[in-house]
């Protein structure tokens, strides 16, 4: 079973946020495809020979990891706007919950950057799976299972 195939126990029960989340495990499988290293194939900017240094493979992994981190941030923002709707009381502890996930995530895109890498290893790879994944499964359900109790409002969310 390939690791990026999205797994009934990671949904949420909240269709529009469900679909979200299989779209960033989706964009992150294209992304680790994209770029997997076949080796070891880390390449330094500090490598004495200059020709062994692609730059243009370097930017486009780097403009790739950054889309993602984008996407992932309006993601977040979506989410939020759904937890406001919902009154969820823990809005506070989960907005800190994503801006420590943002910054944990800036940290690894700007050390990949200084390394001057043109392919992601599979424990980098693998990292970016849990980093997301692990999120999903343990704060985010914590907002599903509130949503899920909340008797008075409407189960239905749908796109502004």
């Amino acid at each position: 079973m390939d690791p990026f195939d999205w797994q009934p126990a990671w949904n949420l029960g909240i269709e529009r946020l469900d679909r979200e989340h299989r779209m960033l495990i989706a964009e992150l499988k294209t992304l680790s495809r994209r770029f997997a290293a076949a080796g070891e194939e880390r390449v330094s900017a500090t490598d004495p020979d200059p020709g062994a240094y692609p730059p243009a493979e370097h930017e486009a992994l780097m403009t790739a990891l950054e889309a993602f981190g984008d996407q992932v941030l309006a993601h977040f923002d979506r989410e939020e706007d759904f937890m406001r709707s919902i009154r969820y009381p823990d809005l506070g502890a989960h907005r800190s919950e994503h801006a420590l996930l943002h910054a944990e995530y800036v940290e690894m895109v700007r050390s990949l950057r200084h390394q001057a890498i043109t392919r992601l290893d599979a424990e980098t790879i693998s990292a970016l799976r849990r980093w997301l994944v692990s999120h999903i499964l343990a704060a985010d359900k914590e907002y599903a299972d509130y949503y899920a109790q909340c008797s008075d409002i409407s189960k239905e969310y749908s796109v502004r």
